[in-house]
C-alpha cells in the first residue's frame, strides 16, 4: 500500500481539486493521511466531508507548526509499505500513483519523477526523458535533475527506511527543508528508478514562502546543515565524478546565497558586523560550484572566485544585489 500525506493549512481555495485527483487514482491501493495543521478556515472541514465519501482518508488535527512538521506528524501515522507526500495546492493527475508504483521491483528504494510548474498563467513543461534504473547517479546525470530531487513530491519513499533512520523534516530549516529531507534519505538508498511519466502539476500559489528571506542566524543553520550533508553525501556514496560533486556542491551554493543575502536584509548591520558575517560563508565553493543562469549571476560568481568581499559588500550596498 502506499500512504499519501498531505499537510493542510488554510487550503480551502484549492484543497478540493487536490483531493479529487487523488481519488480519481487508477491506482486503489493507497490511504489519504490529511494532516490539518491549524487551519483558519474551511479546510477541516472540508477534509471531514470527503472521509463521509472514501473510507481510505485519514484526517489528524494538530496546533500549528509549519509544513515541515505536520508532514513528520503525518509520517507517524502512515501505514504504507511506500510514503508520497503530495502538497494541498498542488494537482494531479489519475495516473500519478500508478506510474510511479510501475518503477517499483522488490528491491526499488526510491522512484522520482518530473512535474510541471505552474505560476500563474506560466506553466514549464519538463523536457522528455526516458525512463531509468539503477544506482544514485542516475538522478545525478544533469543538473535539470537533480533539480527534481530538491521537493519531496513526484516521488515514492520506502516507509521502513524512513523510520528505520528516524529521517524527518528539520523544523528549523525554513527554506530547503525539502531538499535536505530527500538527500538525507538517499544517503540510505541503494536502488533508485527514474520515471518519465509526468502526472504532478506544482502551483506556485502567491506568497510563497521560498521568496521570503529570514534571519541570519536562521539561514546560516541551513547553510550549515545543506554543507555537512552534501560533505557526508559525497563521502558515503564514493562520488568522485567532477560534473556529479560539482551539481551536488551547487546546492550548498544556492543556501549560502540566502545566507549573504540575509545579512543585507537587515540594513542596519554594520561595515565590520557585514564583514564579520560574509567570512563565515565558503566564498572558494562559492566561486567553483555556483549554478549561474544568468549575466548578474555570472558577475557575482566572478566577485566570489576572486573573494573580493569588500567590494562585494560595495555593491550590495549600492542595491547591486
Amino acid at each position: 500500500m502506499i500512504s499519501v500525506v498531505i499537510p493542510i493549512f488554510n487550503a480551502e481555495k484549492y484543497l478540493r481539486e487536490c483531493l479529487d485527483g487523488l481519488l480519481a487514482q487508477t491506482y486503489t491501493d493507497f490511504e489519504l493521511v490529511l494532516v490539518d495543521d491549524g487551519s483558519s478556515d474551511e479546510s477541516l472541514k472540508i477534509c471531514k466531508s470527503y472521509k463521509q465519501k472514501d473510507k481510505r482518508i485519514k484526517i489528524f488535527h494538530k496546533n500549528n507548526g509549519g509544513a515541515s512538521d505536520a508532514r513528520n506528524y503525518g509520517i507517524d501515522k502512515v501505514s504504507g509499505d511506500y510514503l508520497c507526500f503530495v502538497d494541498s495546492d498542488d494537482i494531479v493527475s489519475k495516473d500519478y500513483l500508478i506510474d510511479l508504483y510501475n518503477s517499483i521491483d522488490h528491491h526499488t528504494d526510491f522512484v522520482m519523477s518530473n512535474f510541471y510548474y505552474i505560476d500563474g498563467t506560466y506553466k514549464y513543461s519538463p523536457p522528455k526523458a526516458k525512463d531509468n534504473k539503477g544506482g544514485i547517479e542516475i538522478l545525478l546525470t544533469d543538473y535539470r535533475r537533480l533539480k527534481t530531487c530538491y521537493a519531496p513530491y513526484g516521488k515514492l519513499f520506502r516507509t521502513s527506511i524512513i523510520r528505520q533512520n528516524n529521517i524527518r523534516f528539520d523544523k528549523n530549516v525554513h527554506v530547503g527543508e525539502d531538499r535536505l529531507f530527500v538527500f538525507t534519505y538517499l544517503l540510505e538508498a541503494n536502488l533508485v528508478a527514474f520515471s518519465s511519466k509526468v502526472n504532478y502539476y506544482y502551483c506556485r500559489r502567491p506568497g510563497s514562502l521560498s521568496l521570503k528571506i529570514y534571519s541570519y542566524e536562521e539561514e546560516y543553520y541551513a547553510y550549515t546543515q545543506a554543507y555537512n550533508l552534501v560533505k557526508l553525501f559525497l563521502s558515503k556514496k564514493n562520488i568522485t565524478d567532477h560534473r556529479q560533486k560539482s551539481m551536488l556542491l551547487s546546492m550548498v551554493c544556492d543556501f549560502a546565497n540566502r545566507t549573504i543575502n540575509s545579512i543585507y536584509h537587515n540594513s542596519h548591520r554594520s561595515y565590520e558586523t557585514r564583514m564579520r558575517l560574509l567570512e563565515m560563508v565558503d566564498w572558494v565553493s562559492l566561486g567553483k560550484y555556483m549554478y549561474v543562469g544568468n549575466i548578474k549571476d555570472l558577475m557575482i560568481k566572478l566577485l566570489y572566485k576572486l573573494q573580493s568581499r569588500k567590494l562585494y559588500d560595495y555593491l550590495r550596498m549600492l542595491k547591486f544585489g
